[in-house]
């Protein structure tokens, strides 16, 4: 099956190839396809109740995490070793959050990630 609807890819595929500009990228699993591209692409968003200047993270987070800002909403793009559980505990020691939402990694950025190598 051909298909650029990445639905039919998540829940009928067992095995993809995904070819950019007539090269083969990636040729495996759906689960070796995630595990080689979705590293970064966990994503935890949250409001403040009050606004902070910056936002810190623990030291050893740091190297593995992305922050975006705008106002009291605020993204922290995160890859392994940062698990959700020490991030989380991490903001609500040091924040007060009105609301907020953890991703995994979507199968439209996992492909997308393996097309920009």
């Amino acid at each position: 099956m051909t298909t650029h609807d990445m639905q039919d890819i998540e829940q009928l595929a067992r095995r993809l190839i995904v070819i950019n500009h007539g090269e083969k990228v990636f040729n495996g699993s759906m689960e070796e396809l995630t595990k080689r591209y979705a590293g970064q692409l966990r994503s935890f968003r949250f409001t403040l109740q009050e606004d902070a200047e910056k936002i810190e993270l623990p030291e050893r987070m740091v190297p593995y995490c992305s922050i975006t800002k705008d106002g009291l909403h605020v993204t922290i793009q995160y890859g392994d070793p940062v698990e959700v559980t020490d991030l989380t505990a991490a903001l609500l020691g040091k924040y007060k959050l009105a609301d907020m939402e953890i991703k995994g990694p979507q199968i439209d950025d996992i492909v997308m990630a393996a097309y920009q190598g």
